[in-house]
């Protein structure tokens, strides 16, 4: 169907027969997007059916989201040594970018980092029953924070 028999169609329909494509294509378009503005009994109504804030939900998928991207804190010398540089080490899940680690420690711990920095690590080759085998590759993020700002992670150990 060529456009002239579309625009045909809605003339017909609309009775718009003696006016211009553009002048048709206006008007089914404004009849289209017409709103009338809602009251306010409307909107408490509206407000009531809703519940909750749309927001504290987001802020909540962000809150379980964190503890799905920090996966656990990186136990070594190295990392204990970073430390007391102000240089935590996380293990991190494998999608996960620099801000959002950034947002999740931010969230988790409650202070912003200053720097993130991301490390790609390679799976160990072990031996194993059947021959040699492959640990899973995983990503290491080191967090730096402010001067001052310190997480206690391994308090107690």
């Amino acid at each position: 169907m060529t456009m002239a028999g579309l625009f045909d169609k809605i003339k017909k329909r609309a009775g718009l027969q003696g006016q211009s494509d553009a002048e048709v294509a206006e008007a089914e378009l404004a009849k289209h997007t017409t709103a009338k503005p809602k009251k306010k009994a409307e909107l408490k109504v509206e407000e009531e059916k809703v519940g909750a804030p749309k927001v504290e939900k987001r802020d909540k998928d962000l809150h379980t989201s964190a503890y799905r991207i920090l996966l656990r804190s990186v136990v070594s010398e190295k990392a204990t040594v970073a430390e007391s540089g102000n240089t935590y080490s996380f293990r991190v899940s494998p999608g996960a970018t620099k801000t959002e680690v950034k947002n999740a420690v931010r969230k988790v711990y409650g202070v912003q980092p200053t720097k993130v920095r991301m490390i790609n690590a390679l799976g160990k080759s072990i031996k194993a029953r059947a021959g040699l085998a492959k640990r899973g590759d995983w990503k290491k993020a080191l967090v730096t924070l402010p001067a001052g700002q310190t997480i206690g992670i391994h308090e107690g150990v």
